[in-house]
């Protein structure tokens, strides 16, 4: 009836709870914040604390590729090396990827998971999360996804992108970019943590995706940009 929307009056009673009761509530989402606060959101969390959390370090993230199953499932160090690489340390793709192992374990009795198990099960997981996936695409601006478009196919090739052949890709497809609008779109990519600088500060930028599986699920699913209309235009 509603088109999946939220009615309004929904926001206004939890804050009411949260004003007048014990009940204490914790709301997580891809949205930053900061974003929401411009809409009806606003009744809501401008009377909240804001945590970001960020990311799990490596040691953190070894333990919780590890320790749930650690009584049943050994990984490979590769294997954890890789689903830290695809996840740079979200707990949320983390359990995704551990949640698809875990049943491989469970269906096939095997005790010890690789690095080819991961690999070889990234299409059900991406499967498995395309609703977040998707999701963050959606959001994306028409220059975003034509930047993470371009990102995709020149990471195919080599691990990490220059500037310098970041504007070479959008001369090559015909775009038209000032470079100060170029540096804005791949800002808030960054600031998204979809792609990250691996730079030093004295040298050029280099760039690759910070979470390596949203790479992965590009390259799956929104490969043919051109036939899409995806980069027609900037």
């Amino acid at each position: 009836k509603n088109k999946g929307l939220m009615e309004e009056g929904i926001l206004d009673y939890l804050r009411h709870l949260m004003q007048h009761s014990r009940v204490s509530f914790i709301f997580t989402g891809a949205h930053q914040l900061e974003e929401m606060a411009g809409d009806y959101w606003n009744v809501l969390f401008n009377i909240g604390l804001y945590h970001h959390l960020g990311l799990l370090k490596e040691e953190e993230s070894r333990l919780l590729i590890t320790n749930p199953t650690k009584e049943a499932v050994r990984y490979d160090k590769l294997a954890e090396d890789r689903i830290i690489r695809l996840t740079a340390g979200h707990p949320y793709f983390i359990q995704l990827i551990c949640n698809e192992l875990v049943n491989l374990h469970n269906k096939e009795k095997k005790g010890y998971i690789t690095i080819e198990d991961v690999q070889s099960n990234l299409d059900r997981i991406i499967e498995e999360g395309l609703g977040h996936f998707s999701f963050i695409w959606e959001q994306a601006s028409n220059k975003e996804r034509v930047m993470l478009h371009l990102l995709t196919g020149l990471l195919s090739l080599k691990p990490k992108v220059t500037w310098s052949e970041v504007l070479l890709a959008l001369k090559e497809k015909g775009i038209q970019a000032e470079k100060g609008d170029v540096a804005n779109v791949v800002k808030r990519l960054i600031a998204k943590e979809i792609i990250e600088d691996i730079s030093m500060e004295s040298q050029s930028p280099l760039y690759r995706f910070k979470i390596d599986i949203y790479r992965v699920w590009l390259e799956r699913y929104k490969k043919n940009g051109n036939s899409s209309g995806i980069i027609s235009k900037w």
